[in-house]
């Protein structure tokens, strides 16, 4: 095989990243392109003359070869030159970056819980929240008295009371 005079342009790199992408299987990007049935045209494929006249030279600004829709293959009329970071067209979406993993001794969010009372119970627990108010000269709400009672019955560290707060586990 001769060496082409151009072989050493950035043309003819381009060229020839583009004709590997679509038919050696041993290039890492084949799998997007040649894998996917993308191809290049007779044209392109056979003579870097007819590509380097058709696409001309690469633009100071530009540093790769795109195809404005990613389904039709490499042609004169389906791929322009482009400023692009290596390996992603330009249409293409970004990957997503990883979420960080928690660390585990993270507190996660409470899920929500239902706490039904009746009105009776509810009516006790007011009665009961005005009496302490009124001993202890501060005002005191039932959803104190609720919270409170919960953190009794369930003094699991990390837990979180009904209100989204966390319970603290009391030294007894």
């Amino acid at each position: 095989m001769v060496a082409h005079k151009s072989s050493k342009t950035r043309e003819y790199a381009a060229w020839a990243r583009m004709k590997a992408c679509c038919y050696n299987q041993k290039v890492p990007y084949y799998k997007r392109y040649g894998g996917k049935g993308i191809t290049v045209c007779p044209e392109w494929r056979r003579n870097f003359e007819i590509f380097l006249e058709e696409m001309g030279p690469i633009p100071d600004t530009c540093n790769g070869l795109a195809r404005i829709d990613n389904l039709l293959e490499f042609s004169k009329w389906n791929c322009q030159w482009v400023k692009k970071k290596a390996g992603r067209q330009p249409s293409e979406k970004p990957k997503k970056k990883p979420k960080p993993k928690q660390n585990r001794s993270t507190i996660k969010k409470p899920k929500s819980i239902c706490l039904v009372l009746e009105k009776e119970h509810l009516d006790f627990i007011k009665s009961q929240a005005l009496q302490r108010s009124m001993s202890e000269g501060v005002p005191v709400e039932a959803n104190q008295l609720i919270r409170e009672a919960l953190q009794r019955a369930f003094p699991t560290p990390g837990q979180f009371d009904m209100f989204g707060d966390a319970i603290k586990k009391k030294a007894q």
